[in-house]
C-alpha cells in the first residue's frame, strides 16, 4: 500500500531525535525525583526490593538515570546510553513482574520505555546530535 504522505519520509531522520528527546527529559526527570522529593520512597522500594545497600543502589540509579538522559538529550554516545537506561528499565520490568506492589507505573509504562530505547540502540541518535552515523 502506498504512504498517503509520502513527502514526509523526507524528514525520516528527526523521528529518533525526537525519541531521544523525549526519553532524555522523561530519565533526567526520574533521576532527580531520586535525589530529591522522592528519596524516601525509592529508598524504601529499594530495600523493599532486596538490595543489600540500598543507598548506593538509590544514588547509583539516580545518576545513570541522569547521565543517560543528558547524554540523550545531547545526542552524545547515544547507543551506549540507550542500552544503560534499557538495562535499568529492563529490571524494572522484572522487579514489576515479580513484585508488583513496589512500582506505582503499570508494567506497560516500563515495556514502551524499554522499547523506544531499543529503537534507539537500533536506529542511533537522529538529528540535531553529536553522534555521527557511519
Amino acid at each position: 500500500m502506498l504512504s498517503p504522505f509520502p513527502e514526509l519520509f523526507a524528514f525520516s531522520w528527526f523521528a529518533p531525535a525526537i525519541i531521544r528527546l523525549v526519553l532524555g527529559i522523561f530519565f533526567v526527570r526520574f533521576g532527580i525525583l531520586k535525589l530529591r522529593s522522592g528519596k524516601s520512597e525509592k529508598l524504601t522500594f529499594f530495600e523493599l526490593a532486596g538490595f543489600p545497600r540500598a543507598h548506593v543502589f538509590l544514588l547509583v540509579s539516580a545518576w545513570i538515570e541522569i547521565a543517560g538522559g543528558l547524554m540523550l538529550i545531547a545526542g552524545l554516545y547515544t547507543q551506549i546510553a540507550a542500552i544503560a537506561l534499557s538495562l535499568l528499565l529492563l529490571a524494572a520490568v522484572f522487579i514489576k513482574w515479580r513484585k508488583p506492589e513496589l512500582l506505582k507505573n503499570d508494567t506497560e509504562f516500563y515495556i514502551l520505555l524499554a522499547a523506544a530505547t531499543a529503537t534507539l540502540i537500533i536506529s542511533g541518535a537522529g538529528a540535531i546530535a553529536f553522534d555521527i552515523p557511519l
